[in-house]
């Protein structure tokens, strides 16, 4: 299974309107942890974004995350992390990798 289709099937998983999916590296590039963005207020539109989850659960193990979001018919969609994420990541030496729809991964 590549990157992109593990990212799309998780994302699949997703009851958010956006659906994305965020995959964990440590540094031999084996995959850590794999999640999805989570509702945190469900009657209020907020929620935690997918690699902010990573982060959360796996400071230390991660040094790459690679963030996917999907469309209605499962097809990839452009995405790129928010600031809060960026800065995070910045702050654990994380290096964020937004997937590229016309990419073959």
């Amino acid at each position: 299974m590549t990157i992109k289709d593990l990212i799309i099937n998780k994302a699949q998983q997703s009851n958010c309107c956006y659906r994305i999916a965020a995959i964990g590296l440590n540094r031999k590039g084996e995959i850590v942890a794999v999640s999805i963005n989570q509702h945190r207020f469900p009657h209020h539109g907020g929620g935690i974004h997918a690699e902010m989850v990573l982060m959360r659960k796996h400071p230390k193990s991660l040094r790459k995350i690679i963030i996917g979001r999907i469309g209605r018919s499962n097809e990839l969609r452009p995405i790129s992390p928010c600031s809060s994420c960026y800065k995070k990541s910045l702050e654990l030496g994380i290096k964020i990798i937004a997937i590229k729809p016309d990419y073959d991964y």
